[in-house]
């Protein structure tokens, strides 16, 4: 009976390593690690700079989206014109002659009223004067009957305001 030691399966695996080539094995791992570190910073500019392009693009779309509507019929207002609007003239020119009375003819209240609220019309949209607009609306409204006072789908803007500051008036008059 000999006493001969069994072989041990793990003890190869258990044992200490034996000599490594350090060198061998740096150089490689140096190459790889020198070319994988420049990749991310390069990522992280190419993201930024995709992120930046994308707000760009979403705020250009914004606008594009939030723009008003062009006018009905393609026609541009006159605000939107680029050419300067001239300033009105100081000198009055002469009433329309179409609306002129004959000397003979005596007028009721109601032509009357009829007569300066045609002139005023004409001193707002022909010849650009509110101030001349206004007085003439004034003495037509003073002239005119409690039906002229009322509202009417015929009134432009400061024929309505005007009427507006009347029943104001009234109002607060008749609180007092």
């Amino acid at each position: 009976m000999t006493n001969i030691p069994e072989r041990d399966p793990l003890a190869e695996l258990l044992a200490a390593p034996g000599p490594v080539d350090v060198e061998a094995l740096r150089q490689p791992l140096l190459a790889e690690t020198t070319r994988r570190l420049p990749r991310p910073r390069r990522l992280r500019v190419a993201a930024l700079a995709a992120a930046l392009a994308a707000c760009y693009v979403a705020g250009l779309l914004t606008m594009y989206l939030l723009r008003p509507a062009p006018p009905p019929g393609g026609v541009v207002p006159e605000e939107q014109h680029s050419e300067p609007v001239p300033a009105p003239v100081a000198q009055k020119t002469p009433d329309p002659p179409a609306v002129e009375p004959q000397p003979s003819q005596p007028l009721d209240s109601s032509q009357r009223a009829a007569l300066l609220r045609q002139r005023g019309d004409h001193y707002l949209n022909k010849e650009n004067d509110p101030e001349s607009a206004l007085q003439t609306y004034t003495k037509a409204l003073n002239v005119g009957s409690a039906d002229d006072a009322k509202f009417s789908p015929d009134d432009n803007w400061l024929l309505m305001a005007i009427k507006n500051a009347r029943e104001k008036e009234a109002r607060n008059a008749n609180t007092d």
